[in-house]
């Protein structure tokens, strides 16, 4: 038994997953924008230590590619070195957990995608 009935379906998903990843690489262009653009309204000093991308999904993958554009490019514009730090498992949810409990002084950021607002809606508590 097939999931997809016609090959209609299968464009109609093949085109969903397209539009989610078109979508997902828009905010991470935009988080970067305004994180450039926020920048300016720090200490003259910060930063003066590399700063901390957490990227809760694997090695290689669609979110890893763009978390490792975004470094780059924070690190030409901050000046500093931006490390990658891949924290998967639990749907995101412990590269996620690792982020809300750091230190709240601006060294670590999170690359959040759709699984941020969706996981908790799919969770019984």
């Amino acid at each position: 038994m097939s999931f997809f009935n016609n090959e209609e379906d299968i464009d109609r998903a093949v085109h969903a997953i397209r539009r989610e990843v078109r979508e997902s690489c828009m905010k991470s262009v935009v988080f970067v924008f305004l994180l450039i653009v926020s920048s300016s309204g720090f200490s003259q000093d910060y930063p003066n230590k590399p700063l901390r991308l957490i990227v809760p999904y694997g090695v290689g993958g669609g979110s890893d590619y763009v978390g490792r554009i975004v470094a780059q490019k924070l690190a030409e514009q901050m000046g500093q070195p931006v490390v990658v730090d891949n924290r998967t498992g639990a749907a995101s949810l412990v590269g996620t957990e690792l982020a809300a409990r750091a230190a709240p002084d601006g060294y670590t950021l999170l690359l959040a995608d759709s699984a941020l607002t969706i996981n908790p809606r799919t969770t019984r508590t």
